[in-house]
């Protein structure tokens, strides 16, 4: 809506970088559902290779990506896009997130797989 009512050309650095935030969120966002579905499906239980051996959320992490590369584009309003993004994450997905662990540490080898993982972003958290 900010891009649109307020006619807002970002510079075509910004374009492509947002494009390719969304697209390699995309594919992070919906091949580690798919492979959190199928290896659900063959063998119950804790899982830590593939997208999911470094990192707990990998499907965050790729939403993350896809509503950075939108809120990128509305660049000189680029605080707004942001704080709703914030919002939904300190509001849904740290929670949802904090229930998972708590969940999945009823399984052995649960604190290892902590310890060598991040909860969403490499290198910070």
């Amino acid at each position: 809506f900010i891009i649109a009512s307020q006619k807002i050309e970002a510079p075509a650095w910004l374009m492509g970088l947002s494009v390719m935030a969304y697209s390699f969120g995309v594919f992070l966002h919906f091949a580690s559902d798919m492979q959190k579905h199928v290896q659900l499906a063959l063998k119950p239980g804790l899982f830590q290779d593939g997208l999911w051996a470094s990192n707990r959320n990998p499907n965050y992490l790729g939403e993350f990506l896809i509503y950075a590369g939108f809120g990128a584009l509305a660049y000189q309003w680029v605080w707004i896009p942001w704080s709703v993004l914030a919002l939904f994450m300190l509001i849904v997905w740290f929670p949802n997130m904090k229930k998972k662990d708590q969940s999945l540490s009823r399984h052995e080898g649960f604190t290892a797989y902590k310890q060598s993982s991040v909860k969403i972003f490499p290198f910070l958290y």
